[in-house]
């Protein structure tokens, strides 16, 4: 692994001491705090963040953020090499409240625990250091693109968190369904061979095989790829869901055919909707409620193995005993050709290039591959199960494509080369359908437990809202009158500890519920141990707030499953409530739902009389339709994707930073495609980095000035400066640098640059001033200025400068030496 050098350390003309093999010439114009000043001010002024970064700039970092952005709540980890580490600890002084330095193999999972208050809300950012922005050096290149993977992984983790409610009400919704945990039929599979079957690329080139040997294959089945495996006539023994939005029911829904045949195993908290509507014989995952105390012991099972459907897949394989998992279309990569999906799925047909692939892996057959952070979560994800599960349930594991993203304890087998089992699947399948074959009567015995434990909690959040309120009303008064201020405290403090003692094992089942609503609670600004009265009242007030603000809408979540579970009780009577079931079935939208009713109740639509029969037509017929709809919110979602400027843009930019010609180029020839202007644009664009990554620059140049639109044209004519820079083709530079300051002040520092480099001081000088008299704060540019009129000579416009300087930043010791310079006798 490549090292930095820390023996040469190098001072500037400003007192700055730095690496060059860091930082090279970043310091030498304006000094570090100048620098620094410009390109991080507006990005630190956020209050309660915590920023990541990647590098310190030869330690200068630490001092400058110590003096210059250490307060409101903000706080810093920068990640370094572990020789600058050592550098920093043996020069600098840290602040270790404000600063956290930390080695190159930082564990992100680490981060919640450590910095709850920030991480618990979104209150964190990446961002690159100078050495990292210049890009001069390998080591913090390598660093950066290691970092960022990580951290693409983790805000991919951790996004799921900040909504915590949308799994929770979804898991109460489906208490009815969470009847039978799938812990019944643990071990049923032993021996036998499980086929993993995701949605990915590869699936397209194993699927003939799965075919052929189907009769000795256990097929796990993601829900999307249903109706591809109708086409090729195999018949799925599982389908596995568990996403709870509404999206995943259009993606899901084909699998619902299948309901007389397969098994469906769905996390507790899965699409409420695509588990009513499924009519056969299901198993749930996870802890049948989302609370858990003493009084209710809950049925062991198998928890839910995230991120994705094909992780929760491979663990439920492993936990019926499988002895060989095997994969296919598992790719967390993306193919050779930018396909994400299967050829007949709906992102297929959609388009390539949806999803953000910032990330990159590497395959079995050696090519590097685009891959999403989620992907990414989902691969690490499965690694950890996979070794887990080498100890614990001792499967073996196989991939049957080298084109996915290798896996440690994965090996790659050619289909032909896998040893499959003499005995057929069968026996083992029919025994594990009687397992989970429903009754009547345990369910209703079920629904109605359930029904009487979300009364309990419902009467429990009624309590918690009054008492909060209650808290709230107090906390208010606090310290306005300081008579009684003992007396409320005590109050405050007593309905605390009641509040506490109240809410018992499930306190942080409530808090975590809304996380938001803590987010004023949860202040990193505000110091436990030396907090103002303000600061102790609006700790009491926003923790009560946030209480109630918690618990009342789970109070809401929790009646509606009540009503849930009451419609359900219903339709174990038969036809004696029929019409209230059929108003309910439209109100939830749940129009399959009575296909699964008629098999409940031993019913078939003979049995009905005539209006009867009509309404359930009717709601099947609807059903139908719905099933057959191929224009839905996720083919919408997708082709908004698909042809979205923005993202294509950011691909083709990212390409060309990656130094990625040949990806580059097939991106280009697939937006060619498109006829609309922007297109166009985007394929000059396109075209000019690939010409700059070939050392073609008249070619690039060529492409550049052909753009029209504004934001490419912007992108287009920074590159021409930078092209015709080296060519020191300074006029035509000069050219694109005027055209750019119409659409950004910025441009006008980089013109004057080229000014006063090529001989036109004066007219540099003026371009500085005008730029100064829109951009006053602008410390760096003023240091420009001044060295620029001492150079010319006049010095009571510097020495004037110089003050300008010391009015926005009294401090700024290279003001002090400008002065001394500006006031030395000519010799």
């Amino acid at each position: 692994m490549k090292t930095i050098n820390i023996e040469n350390l190098y001072t500037n003309s400003f007192g700055d001491q730095y690496f060059q093999e860091i930082n090279h010439t970043a310091f030498d114009n304006v000094g570090a705090t100048a620098t620094f000043n410009k390109v991080f001010n507006d990005v630190l002024n956020q209050e309660n963040r915590l920023f990541i970064i990647v590098g310190s700039d030869s330690g200068l970092l630490i001092p400058y953020l110590q003096k210059y952005h250490a307060d409101q709540g903000r706080h810093y980890i920068i990640i370094e090499k572990p020789e600058l580490i050592s550098h920093i600890d043996k020069t600098f002084e840290r602040n270790e409240d404000l600063i956290d330095l930390e080695p190159e193999d930082l564990n992100f999972g680490d981060l919640p625990e450590r910095y709850s208050d920030y991480i618990a809300h979104g209150r964190y950012t990446l961002l690159r250091s100078l050495a990292v922005i210049d890009s001069k050096n390998d080591v913090y290149r390598h660093l950066w693109d290691q970092i960022l993977d990580k951290y693409n992984i983790f805000s991919a983790s951790e996004s799921g968190y900040a909504i915590n409610n949308v799994f929770i009400d979804s898991q109460l919704n489906n208490l009815a369904a969470n009847s039978l945990p799938v812990a019944k039929v643990e071990n049923a599979l032993a021996g036998k061979t499980a086929i993993i079957m995701g949605g990915g690329p590869s699936l397209d080139k194993s699927i003939n095989w799965v075919k052929a040997n189907q009769h000795k294959l256990v097929i796990f089945a993601a829900a999307r790829i249903a109706n591809r495996l109708k086409k090729e006539q195999i018949q799925p023994d599982f389908f596995v869901t568990v996403d709870p939005h509404d999206v995943s029911y259009d993606n899901s829904k084909s699998m619902l055919q299948f309901g007389d045949t397969a098994v469906l195993v769905h996390s507790n908290n899965a699409n409420n909707k695509l588990v009513a509507e499924w009519s056969g014989i299901h198993a749930y995952l996870g802890l049948m409620y989302p609370w858990v105390d003493d009084h209710h012991p809950q049925p062991e099972n198998l928890g839910i193995v995230g991120p994705t459907v094909t992780n929760t897949m491979t663990s439920v394989a492993a936990f019926l005993g499988a002895e060989q998992v095997l994969f296919s279309g598992v790719d967390f990569c993306y193919g050779e050709n930018g396909q994400s999906y299967e050829s007949e799925s709906v992102e297929s047909k959609t388009g390539k290039y949806l999803g953000q692939a910032t990330n990159r892996v590497e395959t079995y057959s050696g090519r590097i591959a685009e891959t999403t952070p989620s992907f990414a979560n989902a691969r690490q994800g499965m690694e950890e199960f996979v070794a887990y599960s080498l100890k614990t349930f001792r499967s073996r594991f196989y991939t049957l494509s080298e084109d996915t993203a290798l896996m440690k304890n994965v090996e790659y087998r050619n289909p032909n080369d896998i040893e499959l089992p003499d005995a057929d699947k069968d026996a083992a399948l029919t025994q594990i359908k009687e397992n989970l074959t429903f009754d009547l009567k345990p369910y209703k015995t079920h629904l109605k437990n359930a029904k009487r434990y979300c009364q309990e909690m419902r009467d429990l959040c009624r309590t918690v809202i009054k008492e909060a309120k209650q808290g709230k009303k107090l906390a208010k008064r606090l310290f306005k009158d300081l008579a009684e201020t003992d007396k409320l405290t005590q109050q405050i403090v007593s309905l605390q500890k009641n509040l506490n003692d109240e809410m018992g094992p499930h306190a942080e089942f409530i808090f975590n519920y809304s996380i938001k609503a803590y987010k004023d609670f949860m202040n990193p600004s505000v110091g436990k141990d030396d907090m103002t009265r303000d600061q102790i009242k609006d700790s009491f007030v926003h923790y009560f707030s946030g209480l109630v603000d918690s618990a009342d809408p789970l109070k809401q979540s929790i009646e509606g499953a009540i009503t849930r579970l009451n419609h359900r009780l219903k339709e174990t009577e038969g036809t004696k409530h029929f019409d209230k079931l059929v108003e309910q079935w439209h109100e939830l939208h749940e129009e399959g739902r009575p296909l699964v009713w008629l098999k409940m109740n031993g019913l078939s639509l003979d049995r009905l009389d005539s209006a009867q029969r009509e309404a359930i037509e009717a709601l099947l017929e609807t059903y139908q339709e719905e099933l057959k709809a191929t224009e839905t919110k996720l083919s919408r979602q997708l082709k908004s994707k698909g042809e979205s400027i923005t993202n294509l843009f950011e691909r083709i930019r990212r390409y060309f930073v990656e130094n990625r010609p040949y990806d580059l180029e097939a991106l280009v020839n697939y937006i060619a495609e498109r006829e609309d202007e922007q297109a166009k644009d985007l394929c000059h664009l396109g075209a000019g980095f690939i010409y700059e990554l070939r050392d073609m620059p008249d070619d690039a140049l060529n492409e550049f000035v052909q753009i029209k639109d504004e934001k490419l044209l912007m992108e287009g004519l920074k590159r021409v400066v930078n092209i015709t820079l080296d060519k020191k083709d300074y006029q035509t530079a000069l050219n694109a640098l005027e055209v750019l300051t119409h659409y950004s002040d910025e441009f006008f520092i980089a013109y004057a640059d080229i000014l006063a480099a090529t001989g036109d001081g004066p007219g540099a000088a003026e371009i500085y001033v005008h730029y100064l008299n829109r951009n006053e704060e602008d410390v760096a540019t003023w240091i420009k200025l001044v060295k620029l009129l001492i150079h010319l000579g006049l010095t009571e416009d510097a020495m004037q400068a110089i003050q300008n300087i010391k009015k926005i930043d009294p401090d700024n010791i290279v003001a002090d030496e400008l002065m001394n310079l500006a006031t030395q006798p000519k010799s």
